[in-house]
């Protein structure tokens, strides 16, 4: 029997072998002869293009992203700083009484810059209506009214607590007071003390007379409908210390 030898027409069949040195082949940027291959390096070049265009792209989506981010930012703290409310315009006459005018309209909004003179003046006020007796209801009552409409937090307590102890419904009609103040001081950028005199009068005449110092902390808070008319500027006493100066 005579050896049969196979010559392939083309390619030999596909084997492990000749499969890997094929695919390395094609992936040589070099032939075998030392010369570039120059359509393998024009693809690489191509791809890595594409890669440094593609990560430039990526990099300013990212920028853009953040700087938005950094923005938004800005604006919601710029919108939680605006005025919750509408802001008004108060006159402040010259014993540091305010009175509400009206609302500003929104191109003037800006920082309030409360009067030094309303301040020291809602300290008098509130001493005022501590300690003065009258002899009509009405009136008494009122000027209870108002001092409870200069206060907040502890300074309420604190005042309800006066009053029980100085009703001054318990003279309705047989006492009176007058109170003189002098100005306040102040002590640091919330707190005052006032100095003031105290005359109780009998029939007419006068009985007793008293000298007190007030140590005032005073407080902001923000206008509503409700005490536009009763405090426009929201300055309110917080807390207070009452002494009675005794003489030596």
């Amino acid at each position: 029997m005579g050896l049969l030898t196979f010559f392939s027409d083309g390619d030999a069949s596909p084997t492990p072998f000749n499969q890997f040195n094929k695919k390395k082949k094609q992936a040589k940027k070099v032939n075998d002869d030392g010369s570039y291959n120059i359509d393998m390096v024009a693809a690489a070049d191509t791809i890595q293009g594409l890669s440094q265009k593609n990560a430039r792209m990526w990099q300013i989506i990212a920028l853009v992203s953040l700087s938005s981010f950094i923005i938004s930012l800005f604006i919601c703290f710029y919108a939680v700083r605006l005025p919750k409310t509408i802001p008004v315009i108060v006159t402040v006459d010259t014993d540091g009484n305010a009175t509400y005018v009206g609302k500003v309209d929104k191109s003037s909004w800006g920082k309030t810059s409360i009067p030094e003179i309303h301040k020291t003046s809602q300290i008098k006020k509130l001493v005022s209506n501590m300690f003065t007796w009258v002899i009509d209801y009405n009136a008494q009552n009122q000027y209870l009214q108002e001092a409870q409409n200069i206060c907040q937090g502890a300074a309420l307590n604190q005042l309800d607590t006066f009053i029980r102890a100085n009703n001054p419904f318990d003279w309705l009609g047989v006492k009176t007071q007058t109170v003189s103040c002098e100005e306040p001081l102040k002590q640091t950028n919330t707190t005052y003390v006032i100095y003031f005199n105290v005359n109780t009068y009998q029939n007419g005449h006068l009985t007793q007379t008293r000298r007190f110092s007030l140590l005032a902390t005073i407080g902001y808070f923000e206008v509503t409908e409700k005490t536009k008319d009763l405090n426009p500027l929201g300055v309110y006493i917080t807390s207070f210390d009452l002494k009675e100066v005794i003489k030596n």
